[in-house]
Formats: C-alpha cells, structure tokens, sequence
C-alpha cells in the first residue's frame, strides 16, 4: 500500500566550540506526566506548564479566581484515558430531560461553557454533523452576537484561539470522540472557522467551544458543543522521526591518539552535507493517518548562541522536500524557518544536503530533527518517547587561523600647531592562540601618505608577542586635522586572519582651532520707554578646544555688563543682562554683544565675535479696565404657546398665551500664587521671605504676588441658571431645546500692556455639579508636564509668568500688574447673547533669581 506522509521540518547544523552550549534550548521546559493528573490541583499545575509553554502566561488557571468569584473544578473522563476538564463554578441554567443542566460552569472570562451531555434543544435536521449550514467566523457575526445578548451570554474573540488551523486536529478528535455517530469524520471541514474556542486544550486537559448552525428551517440559530481533544489523544498516532547517518562535506582524517574520524574543515569555508532522515511507524498512525501531521522542528546550527538556519535540498528517496514557509502554531522558538518533508511510503528515508560554513575553533558539528525539547517530547508518538535517535553529532576540527592585532597607537599630542613635529609610537601583536610564529607586515599612514621607517615593514611575530616601534609626523596647516592609521597583515604561513576587525587601528589628531561665536541676541519688541528690559545672548565654542573668554555687553553704545565665561568645544552658553529703555518712542536702540573685545585668544574669525540689534521703542500702554461694558449677565425673553381644545359642543376652542422666561450667568475668577499659604510645598512659596512681609506692609494678599519666572494657579467658579419650560400652560405642547455648552478662554498681559502666550487659551471643566436649576462648573488651565533643573518631572495647571516682566516698587505697585482675564468662547445658554467677562490681576515683585542669590537677613 502506498503511504503518503506530509509533515513539516526544519534540518539545521550545530556547530559547538566548546560544550557547554546546546542545541536551541527552550526558554521554559515542559515534560508532561506519562500518566494523566488525576487529582484538580494537579491537573492545574500541568495545564498551567503546558499554556505557558504555548505563551498564555503563568497561571492561567487559578484556585480561586477573584475576578469570577468561582472556585476551579474538575471533570474527569475515565472512557478517555482519564483526562480531564477544568471549569469554574458548578453546573447551572435550565435543566434538561435527562437531568442534566444546560452549562457545566464558565472559563476564565465568564463565559459558559456548554454541557455535551444536555440533549438537543430540537431534533437535529440532518444524521451528520458536517451537513449543517455552520455560521464561519461567529465571533465576527452581529447575529450570533444577538443571540448570545438575548440568553445573557457574553462572547468574546481570543486571536491566541479562534480561527487558528492548528487545532482543526483537535477539533477534528474532539468530534470524533464525543459525538460518536453524528459525526462522519470528513477531513476536509474547516472547523477553525466554525468553533469559538472558550478554553484551549493542553497535553492532559480537553479544549471546549461552541458552534451555531442556520437551517433556514424557521427554527432560528441552534448551537453544538464542541470538545476540542487533548494534545494526548491527538500525538498518539504520531510517528517516530530519526537521523540516520550525517557527512558534513569535509575532508576525512583518523585522530592519530583515539583511531576515530575526524572531519577537518578549513576556517570560513563553505561546505555541503548530505543527511539521511528517516520516519518508522508500526502503530495505529499507519491504520488511520488524522487529517494533519504535527509540526517538526530541528536542532539550530549554533556558534556562540548565534543561529544559522540552513535550507535543505532534497537528493534522493521516496518522498520530497518543499521551500521555506513561515507558518508555525503557537510556542515555536523566534527566528526559525520551516520545511514541508513528504514521505511517500512506510518506514522510509530520505537523502537531503544543505550548505553550511566552517567557523573557527569549533569542535563539533551537529544535526537534529524534531530535537527541541518543547517539541520532542509532545510529538515523538506513543512508543516510548523516544527522541535519542534524533540527533547525530561528528567531531571536527576546524584548521586555526593566527589572530594579529593593531594593540595601540599613541601619537604623542591631543592636538596639532601648523609644521610642528611629533613623536608617536605603535604597537603591534599576535594572539598566542596560534601554534607557531607569523611572519606578517606592518603599515602606518599620516594622512594616507606613508610613515617611513615602519611603513610595509615586515617582521616575525611569536605567539603572545608585542612590538612596539617610534615614529615622527609633523602637524598639518591650521584647521587641518591629521589621521594617524596602523594596519597588519599575516603573510606566511597564511594569508587568512581569524578578525580581520582588530587588524587596524585609527587615530585622530585634530587641529589647535579657536572659534568663537556670539549667535544670537533675544530681546522682546517693541521696548516700553523709561522701562527697564532683560535681553539673552546665545554664544558658542566652533573651534576644537575649551576657552574661557570675556563678553562685553553694550545698550546704546553704553557698557552695561561685563562677563567671564568658560565654553567646551562645540557647546553653547546663554547668559543674560539688564538694560534700562531711553524715554524716546518712535526711536529704535542698538544692543551689542563681543566676545574676547580684548583680542587675547589666536581666534580665527573674529567677524562672528559681535552680535548686534536694533530693538524698536514704544510708548508705555495706558491700562484701562478690559472688561468694562462687555458683561451681560442675564436675558429674559418671552415665547407663545398655542393649543386647542373641544368644548361642551364640539366645537375646537384656540387658546394662546405668552409666558417669559429667564437665565442668567455669573463667574468668579480666582488666582493664587501660593506664596503666602504656609500650608504649600517650599518649591511653590520660595518667594514668601520677601513677599509676605511686602503684602503685609502695603495692606495686600500674599496669594495674589509672585516673582517672574513663577507660576500661579487660575481658576474660574460659573454658575449657569434658567427656568426654561417650567411654565408651560396645561394642554400646550413644550418648545423643546436645552441650554448650549458654555466654552471659557483665558488670556495674560504682562505688566508692559501686552499678551502673551501669542492669544487666549481655552479652558476645560474640571468639576461640575446640578442643584435646583443650577450648574456649577469649575473651570482650570490644561495640566502641563514639566522637566526641572534637577531632573524631576511635575504635571500641574499652573500658568508661568515670563523673566522679562516689570518689577513692583515701595513707591509704584501697579507697575508690577500682570492681569488675566477670563471670557466665553461661543454663544451660550438658550439665547446665545449672555456674556461672561472677568478680570483680576497679580503682582509681580522681582524675579526668581532673587530666591538664588538673595537670602533674608537674620537677627
């Protein structure tokens, strides 16, 4: 009889170099009991090991599950061997005829899991199961969702379970066993795409899941249990796999000491080997092949735990080798390619070859078929496990190859002047893994022309010897960085070298260049005359060295600032300085920065060491109240109804009658800068030494004062009512409508008169309550993160006032106003005409920098 046996395998090589290492060892082992669990907590302890082998977490089972509130129980079936069903919770629902209730319990996410043993709800319409009219993919379809609603079931699509081929098997067994004589066993039925799966089968344990049918019979959607068999009863008719005999393609030599065979192999060389596997079966796999093999996967070509799949060619026996696929069921190790293997006849063998490379120092080299232990021991078949003839390792010797190296190259300077010279010296090696001396030649460039003396020089090198040679370079023009490069090259007894990336080694030596740029002047415009501004100087480090240089800072051809800075190469550095605006609007005022004005460093472009602007001068902004006549806080208007009725006559009487109805708004906006509330972290209150006894001097509210570069809170209390269509006559039909949603914006002005953060900004709701016709609504700034000098990372809603703001004085606290003010976005309320308008401001008394450098007097 002609046997045709499709299955799926990888054949890979192993190359080991010492052995410690082995052949693609799973992350997590699992090797199920020879006999089933028969008690439930050991049933749990094997499930749990086999879903975590297969990625469904630690415990998938538990005891107790606390979500559920249910306890785990067990259901064993001793006309299977003993294997088992773990479930939570106890049989409920209706019951049946027979006494039996409709579930048996839940799985994991609380959904029922149907009972087989409850009879059918109606007679089945056909003798098969595979004649029914199977609804696919029923965890997508809107109708089996209803019907599940409408019985108060929940389903849920799982993408580890519904709709996967590799259990077709296991359904395929689960309806072969359980449903007896309805089922024909037709092997074609795509059952993956008819069965939502509750609950994954394991080695010991059944699967369960439901399908739903449609004879179109006026019966409406019927539903079937469906048990999905354990891995046990899918394996048992598993064939045995094996490695007969393998050459790995290498020259043949006998070890002069022990008489055995060693293949020897030159280092980085290609080989082909030629690899005989084969697959025996006696058992009931022949009688009665399922619908699909398992997979089987081979050993991993490994050198320093590095992977190398290799691809096999088939060259002769009953059967054929496919091309690569990429499909693979669950638990599979990342990275691996597959095969389909056909084998055409019983116990039959086929020849296969596959391309490999030699890698240095290795000892052996190996081949496997379904040698993973995560495999072998779920799918070797039923007689006796047996998985030792999967393997087959051969000793090699790969020829070694010497190791010459670049060790150092010290060039004798960090840095180069124009045509000065240099004293350098260059070390150079071999590994002492080598059997024997290595005559090998040296070179050494400045710049690719050739240092001479050392230059394609050649010398004899001993295992684990060093030399170390002198030589002289000059430096190159300015601005010219100079690249010192030694290399090695082994010339007898070999040309090869087993790293080539420790064969040469570079240097650079730049050039002495000192560059200094002053890159930008940030100032606000237009100044306000008679004021006093604070502008930011951005300067930067072109050249290849850290300098420390003076700034001058200049407004209006005045000095105002003099500073020293050090500056790394290629960093930059802000700094910033104060300058008082002349009383003359309409003018502009040039700011000018220089660096090093002394002339004292070699700097080589001394146009980037000035920085000047030209900042335009405006009148100071006379304040004036910005909400004033722009509030409408309430509305009243008035609508008719009209409506019929009948009188004693039957006669149709029109009644009309206008009734007026109001609503109105109010707002509070509050700020609060936390500086004179004890009760606030000292990061939000470092100001308080000086402000709260100024508050207390001038009669005013430490929580309304703050320095620039602080922030303050901002909130907005609204309160929104109207009796609209509470007066509607008796007979009358209502208006209908509800209140439109208020929107809220807030805007900033600096003490200068102008707005900042380029316009308003919206607020949001961030409380909101009803009471008696009333909504109150609390409104703030978005919450914002915030990085920290130290690192630190805050979220707050707080808005931040800029370092270029007025300062409040003994003599003029208004100068220190910093005002907010708070309107609505849109047309609001049932009208659209209300208006909400709201002002209030801080005080700004000095700046942060103040808490820095300042510290209050002691007594």
């Amino acid at each position: 009889m002609r046997i045709k046996i499709t299955t799926f395998l990888i054949i890979t090589v192993l190359i080991l170099g010492v052995s410690r290492y082995s052949i693609a060892e799973p992350s997590k082992e699992y090797v199920p009991p020879r006999t089933p669990p028969l008690t439930k907590s050991a049933a749990m302890v094997d499930d749990n090991k086999f879903l975590e082998l297969h990625n469904f977490g630690k415990e998938y089972f538990v005891s107790y599950n606390p979500a559920l509130k249910l306890e785990l129980n067990m259901e064993k079936y001793p006309e299977f061997n003993n294997t088992h069903l773990l479930f939570y919770g106890n049989a409920h629902g209706d019951k049946g005829s027979n006494g039996e209730y409709r579930y048996i319990g839940v799985n994991d996410m609380g959904e029922n899991l149907p009972n087989i043993k409850y009879p059918n709800d109606v007679t089945p319409a056909h003798q098969y199961l595979e004649q029914n009219n199977w609804l696919p993919t029923p965890w997508q379809r809107i109708d089996v969702k209803q019907w599940m609603r409408e019985r108060g079931n929940p389903i849920y699509f799982n993408p580890k379970l519904d709709g996967r081929t590799e259990l077709r098997q296991n359904i395929w067994w689960g309806l072969k066993l359980m449903h007896g004589d309805e089922f024909r066993g037709d092997e074609t039925v795509p059952w993956e795409q008819y069965v939502h799966v509750l609950q994954p089968p394991t080695f010991w344990g059944w699967g369960w899941g439901i399908a739903w049918h449609d004879e179109h019979d006026g019966q409406g959607i019927l539903y079937r249990t469906i048990p999905i068999a354990p891995e046990w009863v899918r394996i048992k008719w598993v064939p045995n796999l094996y490695v007969k005999n393998f050459d790995p393609g290498t020259p043949v030599e006998t070890d002069p000491t022990t008489g055995a065979t060693v293949y020897t192999a030159e280092p980085f060389t290609r080989y082909t080997a030629t690899v005989t596997f084969g697959i025996a079966a006696e058992n009931e796999w022949i009688k009665r092949p399922p619908p699909e093999l398992p997979i089987f996967i081979g050993a991993a070509h490994q050198i320093d735990q590095t992977h190398h799949k290799a691809v096999l060619k088939y060259k002769s026996g009953p059967g054929s080798i496919g091309g690569l696929i990429s499909a693979f069921p669950w638990g599979a190790p990342v990275g691996y390619k597959y095969q389909t293997v056909t084998f055409n006849a019983n116990r039959a063998e086929i020849v296969a070859q596959f391309d490999w490379t030699a890698q240095p120092q290795s000892k052996s080299l190996t081949v496997g078929v379904n040698d993973w232990p995560g495999f072998r021991y779920l799918y070797e078949g039923d007689t006796g496990l047996v998985y030792a003839d999967n393997r087959l390792t051969v000793p090699l010797t790969v020829k070694p190859l010497p190791d010459a190296y670049v060790a150092n190259i010290n060039p004798g300077t960090a840095l180069t002047e124009p045509g000065r010279e240099y004293h350098g010296t260059v070390t150079y090696g071999l590994q002492a893994n080598f059997p024997g001396p290595v005559e090998v030649k040296l070179g050494l460039t400045h710049n690719g022309w050739p240092v001479s003396g050392i230059h394609e020089r050649t010398v004899t090198l001993k295992p684990g010897e060093t030399i170390t040679l002198p030589f002289t370079w000059h430096g190159q023009k300015m601005g010219q960085n100079s690249l010192i490069e030694a290399k090695i090259w082994p010339q007898k007894p070999t040309l090869k070298d087993i790293n080539w990336q420790n064969n040469t080694r570079r240097v650079l030596i730049k050039s002495h260049i000192t560059d200094i740029a002053v890159t930008n002047i940030a100032q606000q415009e237009p100044a306000v005359a008679g004021t006093e501004e604070l502008a930011t100087v951005t300067f930067k480090n072109l050249g290849a060295n850290t300098e420390t240089f003076t700034a001058h800072y200049f407004a209006g051809g005045k000095l105002v600032k003099k500073d020293k800075i050090t500056l790394p190469a290629g960093k930059t550095d802000t700094r910033n300085f104060n300058w008082a605006v002349p009383g003359t609007p309409g003018k502009t005022i040039t700011l000018k920065v220089v660096a090093d004005p002394d002339k004292k460093l070699p700097d080589i472009n001394r146009a980037n060491n000035t920085c000047t602007r030209d900042v335009r001068i405006t009148a100071p902004a006379l304040p004036e109240p910005y909400c004033q006549g722009r509030e409408k806080n309430s509305r009243e208007w008035t609508v008719t109804y009209v409506w019929t009725t009948t009188n004693s006559k039957g006669e149709t009487v029109t009644h009309n009658r206008d009734v007026t109805y109001k609503e109105a708004i109010s707002a509070r906006l509050i700020l609060n800068t936390r500086q004179g509330d004890d009760q606030a972290p000292p990061e939000e209150r470092r100001g308080a030494w000086e402000i709260k006894p100024f508050a207390k001097k001038h009669k005013l509210d430490p929580n309304k004062i703050t320095r620039a570069g602080y922030g303050f809170e901002v909130l907005v209390e609204t309160d929104y009512w109207t009796d609209w269509e509470t007066k509607v006559p008796t007979g009358a039909a209502p208006k209908g409508g509800t209140p439109r949603d208020l929107k809220l914006q807030v805007e900033f002005w600096d003490t200068k008169g102008r707005s900042v953060l380029s316009g308003p900004v919206e607020l949001e709701p961030i409380g909101k309550r009803e009471a008696k016709g009333h909504t109150y609504i609390t409104w703030a700034l978005k919450a914002k993160t915030h990085t920290l000098s130290d690192g630190r990372r805050i979220t707050d809603r707080k808005h931040y006032t800029d370092l270029n703001n007025y300062s409040a004085t003994e003599e003029n606290i208004d100068k220190g106003r910093y005002y907010v003010t708070v309107s609505n976005i849109n047309d609001f309320g049932m009208t659209g005409e209300l208006e909400i308008c709201e002002e209030d401001s801080v005080i700004i008394l000095g700046n942060m920098y103040d808490d820095i450098y300042t510290r209050p007097g002691r007594e």
